[in-house]
């Protein structure tokens, strides 16, 4: 599907920040959560980053939330590799980046947090 442009790409990413944002807002992921508990949560960096959002996806949502910061917590405590690396491909510009290995739009890699290079593990 092409990407819509003009007032119509302003649409576009408002929509998806509505979603995002009610998202967000509405999952309650609790101390234990299981990989169903996160799904809106993926959902949500995918919205994200369809709105610009990427940093805050990935800062709000994808580190503190899903992955739990170090603790890695989708990663190794439910071993969603899958959803994970789902997730990762949406900070993606598109599926061929120029180099195998890092994405066109880098997020912020020098503030300590994770960026996009992880993808690289999977």
């Amino acid at each position: 599907m092409a990407r819509p442009v003009g007032a119509e790409a302003e649409a576009w990413r408002a929509a998806h920040r509505r979603l995002f944002e009610h998202l967000c807002a509405t999952t309650q992921e609790g101390d234990q959560p299981t990989l169903e508990d996160l799904q809106p949560l993926y959902q949500a960096v995918a919205h994200g980053c369809q709105a610009g959002l990427r940093q805050e996806a990935c800062d709000e949502v994808y580190i503190a939330r899903i992955l739990r910061g170090q603790e890695n917590y989708s990663t190794f405590k439910l071993r969603a590799f899958g959803s994970d690396l789902g997730t990762i491909a949406c900070f993606f510009d598109s599926p061929r980046p120029p180099h195998p290995r890092l994405p066109r739009r880098a997020l912020r890699g020098d503030s300590g947090k994770w960026s996009p290079h992880a993808a690289v593990r999977f």
